[in-house]
């Protein structure tokens, strides 16, 4: 008995209280010191949210966003594949801000890409477009590549045009800015072309073009028309109306840039020389010679480039012919020699080099510092470098993961400050 009894002693009420009182507050203690596993939870939540969390843009941050998306919709609704797309054309330097509609056809593979080794590889394209001030194109084309398997690829291509604010300065190098006075142009062209392309990046042959100028009174309301300010009668194919002309040509191409769209490495040479036939009064029969080369240097893993590029024409004629206005080399515009007003110089001779440094400042836009050299002439033994205009200045371009979208370029020359904003790359 006495053995139960103290038995029953250790479990009275107050040992029981004191048995369930000390680990409870020995457990308070611990959660007073140790987080619990709900809050440990809660905390990694926390912090993941805080790393993952997009920093607040700022304003300049939230413009580069916005161009982004304008560069990559200009890009989708240009359309590089094939089907309806909108299009630029190829509306000549000074035109304005052109816009059009255009359809491609093209084979493509079941991958969704255009395989440009397939046998008899056929392609189609046409389109039209308009400009601000009032240019505008139609024109088809047609090509058949690697016929038969083989290196042989021809093309056919028909386009019509009308220019009527062409710009005209006079002939030669000494011509003065105020003399500033425009012409319109028209024509028909219908060509058609054969190469060789026995290995990757080269191509070799001739084609045959019928051309159909036709010049008038310029529209431009600010200036004069030529026929207002210069004698016509010594302004060579600026009388007569329509003319027809045959040209017959030959090339050599060597292309090995990385993307002809948007060059960031490689080299293009191309030599072209071009026999014009006046089928009218045989009096503006011509050769014309012309040598292009572009050399892309990267460095800095490609996001920097020096882009250095050089284009020659020369022409030369027999006894008592000419090289009509319209058919002669010119500078200045948003092609070559930038601080000049489009077509500022124009002779039957001419000679140009542009280099441009550029970086990519961020994927969408690349920023360049261009110099520009370059002059014409009516002897082709002045074709040297003496005495040549410059130009200089800094060009901002937009484009995509793909290619080229647009550029806004600031020249200066000794004629001043031109702002030049277009849609088609420089080179």
């Amino acid at each position: 008995m006495a053995n139960v009894e103290l038995t029953n002693r250790r479990f009275t009420p107050r040992f029981i209280l004191a048995a369930l009182f000390v680990p409870l507050l020995c457990q308070s203690i611990l959660n007073a010191q140790v987080p619990g596993r709900a809050e440990l939870l809660a905390a990694e939540r926390e912090a993941k949210i805080e790393e993952v969390r997009q920093p607040e843009r700022t304003t300049i941050e939230r413009g580069m966003r916005a161009i982004e998306k304008v560069a990559s919709t200009y890009e989708n609704i240009k359309g590089r594949d094939p089907g309806l797309h909108y299009t630029t054309g190829n509306l000549p330097t000074g035109s304005g801000l052109g816009f059009g509609l255009g359809y491609t056809y093209r084979p493509m593979t079941k991958g969704g890409y255009s395989d440009p080794t397939l046998p008899n590889l056929f392609e189609f394209k046409i389109d039209a477009a308009y400009s601000t001030r009032k240019y505008y194109e139609g024109k088809a084309e047609i090509r058949l590549s690697n016929i038969a398997g083989s290196i042989f690829n021809i093309a056919g291509l028909a386009k019509y045009h009308e220019d009527p604010q062409e710009e005209f300065f006079g002939v030669g190098s000494q011509t003065d800015e105020r003399d500033r006075t425009d012409y319109l142009l028209r024509a028909f062209e219908g060509t058609t072309e054969a190469w060789l392309s026995p290995i990757k990046g080269f191509r070799a042959g001739g084609g045959a073009t019928y051309l159909t100028p036709s010049v008038g009174t310029g529209r431009d309301s600010r200036f004069a028309s030529v026929d207002k300010v210069f004698d016509p009668t010594t302004i060579a194919g600026f009388e007569g109306g329509k003319r027809n002309f045959l040209r017959a040509d030959a090339f050599i191409e060597y292309d090995r840039r990385d993307n002809p769209s948007y060059p960031r490495a490689g080299t293009y040479v191309r030599t072209k020389f071009s026999h014009y036939s006046d089928r009218d009064v045989d009096r503006f029969n011509f050769r014309r010679y012309e040598f292009d080369a572009q050399q892309y240097v990267p460095f800095h893993d490609g996001y920097k480039v020096l882009a250095i590029a050089s284009n020659v024409v020369l022409t030369d004629t027999n006894g008592n012919n000419t090289v009509p206005f319209y058919f002669m080399p010119d500078l200045g515009g948003r092609q070559r020699l930038r601080g000049f007003r489009e077509r500022r110089f124009r002779d039957r001779n001419s000679i140009v080099a542009t280099a441009e440094y550029r970086w990519e400042a961020w994927w969408a836009l690349d920023v360049a510092l261009f110099g520009e050299a370059g002059k014409v002439a009516a002897r082709r033994s002045d074709i040297n470098l003496k005495d040549l205009e410059g130009t200089y200045g800094i060009g901002f371009r937009f484009h995509s993961k793909k290619a080229f979208t647009f550029r806004l370029d600031i020249a200066r020359s000794r004629e001043g400050f031109l702002p030049i904003f277009s849609a088609q790359h420089v080179f």
